[in-house]
């Protein structure tokens, strides 16, 4: 049985992804490939039977394909390619033209001296750039390519600044929620002493948060057609490090942000709602009061909507792939095609909002400033 297997992997190689073992697992298999030598006798017996399982998975996709490789329309369509280039590319030159924009105008424009939110709002943009320059040439080459052509020592480099950039804007964001907050329902405490401290202390967090990607990040060799290629990939010698720490980046990027978000602009809203302006009554005064809290009440809406819009499917993807894989069998090329699709779409949403960020928070709204 054991030759058999050995047989139907040196047969069938290119069709492993090795992402989905351990990486004692991916070693024993490195090995056997690179040296033809290796059997699995080291193995044991849970990892023995894991490694079976995962062997009668990638069977199942071979027999299913008429071929020993699956021509994948999404990747090989050229107009395909052709759209995702379009939409990459005009959303990383907007991305870098809009947020340097906000960043002259906020430093060396009159705002910066009347509004008091614009050190925050500056922050913003600096983190949207990192995220318009390491996350949009970087993933969407790698994964329309199906491989790290990078230089092996700028994998964990990259993976590196794009969780930090990804933390530093959705904690800017967070923060800013927090100073409307007590602009409006606390006016006498505001954060005028604290923005700066707690600048650093998001960049802080931000570099300690992702410098775990320097120590688990690096390049994988496979095959494929005898040609051997690098992927940028998260390496982890359990599988449950890997989901607790897709955990723990859900977690802390999005579902904390999202309800202090929520909660910050929910009770602004009631605040507003139920303040009652001092003096007479006057229908003409109290009309125009609350055209403006509607319209306030429609940005906050808003914002948190675009925020769970634009974050909530790439987390929901990353958390798919690590605890339900199954759920993506890539068995046909319809299959393929649903989960680049999936991804680029998701992916591709987080991406956008670094671009929608300054037109929202900088060039629209007078009355949330």
């Amino acid at each position: 049985m054991e030759d058999e297997n050995i047989a139907w992997l040196e047969k069938n190689y290119d069709m492993i992804l090795l992402r989905n073992l351990s990486e004692n697992q991916i070693k024993i298999l490195l090995d056997h490939f690179q040296n033809r030598t290796k059997n699995y006798i080291d193995i044991g017996a849970d990892e023995n039977d894991d490694l079976m399982g995962y062997i009668a998975h990638i069977e199942s996709i071979n027999d299913a394909s008429n071929s020993d490789i699956i021509q994948f329309a999404i990747l090989d369509f050229w107009p395909g390619q052709f759209i995702l280039i379009v939409l990459y590319t005009v959303a990383a030159l907007l991305s870098l033209t809009l947020n340097i924009i906000t960043i002259i105008v906020w430093v060396y424009g009159e705002r910066s001296q009347s509004t008091e939110i614009w050190q925050l709002l500056v922050n913003l943009s600096l983190a949207d750039i990192g995220l318009a320059i390491f996350c949009i040439p970087f993933t969407y080459t790698n994964t329309m390519l199906q491989q790290w052509i990078f230089p092996h020592f700028l994998c964990p480099i990259v993976n590196f600044a794009q969780l930090c950039f990804v933390f530093v804007s959705v904690w800017t964001l967070t923060t800013i929620s927090i100073d409307r907050y007590f602009a409006i329902v606390h006016p006498l405490n505001k954060m005028r002493f604290q923005k700066r401290f707690i600048l650093i202390l998001i960049w802080l967090s931000g570099i300690l948060f992702a410098s775990t990607q320097l120590l688990v990040s690096g390049t994988m060799p496979y095959m494929i057609s005898n040609h051997q290629l690098y992927e940028c990939v998260e390496i982890w010698s359990e599988k449950i490090q890997g989901q607790i720490y897709t955990i723990t980046v859900f977690v802390m990027t999005f579902l904390i942000p999202v309800l202090i978000i929520s909660l910050t602009y929910s009770t602004i809203w009631y605040h507003m709602m139920n303040h009652v302006t001092p003096g007479n009554p006057d229908q003409a005064r109290d009309s125009h009061q609350m055209d403006v809290k509607n319209k306030i009440f429609k940005m906050l809406t808003i914002l948190v909507g675009l925020f769970i819009v634009c974050w909530l499917p790439i987390h929901s993807f990353n958390l798919i792939l690590y605890f339900a894989p199954n759920i993506m069998n890539i068995e046909t090329e319809t299959m393929y095609n649903v989960y680049y699709s999936s991804f680029f779409a998701s992916h591709y949403l987080s991406m956008v909002h670094s671009l929608i960020n300054p037109v929202v928070y900088c060039f629209v709204s007078e009355n949330f400033r």
